[in-house]
C-alpha cells in the first residue's frame, strides 16, 4: 500500500481510531465489502475541494497497473455511478487486495478518501 502516492490536492492525515471522519469512511467500506474482506491497513486523506471520483479511481488503477499485474474486481453488488469504492487485486507473486474509498459528502468542510489493504 506504500506504493500508492498521495492524491493531488489532498493532505494525508495520520490514522486515528477515534477520528469520526476515518470511522465513517471505514464503516462505508466495511458495509460495501459485506464481510468478504477485512481491513488490514489504511491511509487517509482530506481535501478542501471535491475530488472527482472517476479521476480518483483511474489514478489508483493506472498507478497500480504501471507497477505490475493489476485487475479491478467487479463485485455483483457494485453500482457504477453510485458507489465510491473500487477494489483492485495487485501483484504477481504476492497478490494484494487494495481498495480506494471516498465519502459521498464532506465532513467538517473536507472530503475524506483513503487507501485500504484488505485480507480474506
Amino acid at each position: 500500500m506504500k506504493q500508492l502516492p498521495s492524491f493531488s490536492n489532498t493532505q494525508e492525515i495520520p490514522c486515528n481510531v477515534k477520528n469520526a471522519r476515518q470511522q465513517k469512511l471505514s464503516q462505508i467500506l466495511k458495509d460495501y465489502l459485506r464481510g468478504r474482506w477485512e481491513i488490514r491497513e489504511a491511509r487517509y486523506f482530506v481535501a478542501i475541494e471535491r475530488p472527482t471520483w472517476d479521476a480518483v479511481r483511474k489514478f489508483v488503477g493506472n498507478t497500480l497497473h504501471d507497477q505490475g499485474r493489476t485487475k479491478a474486481i467487479d463485485l455483483e453488488w457494485r453500482r457504477p455511478g453510485f458507489d465510491l469504492t473500487a477494489i483492485f487485486e495487485h501483484g504477481s507473486k504476492q497478490r494484494q487486495t487494495l481498495a480506494v474509498t471516498m465519502l459521498p459528502e464532506p465532513v467538517e468542510g473536507q472530503w475524506v478518501l483513503g487507501y485500504f489493504s484488505l485480507k480474506r
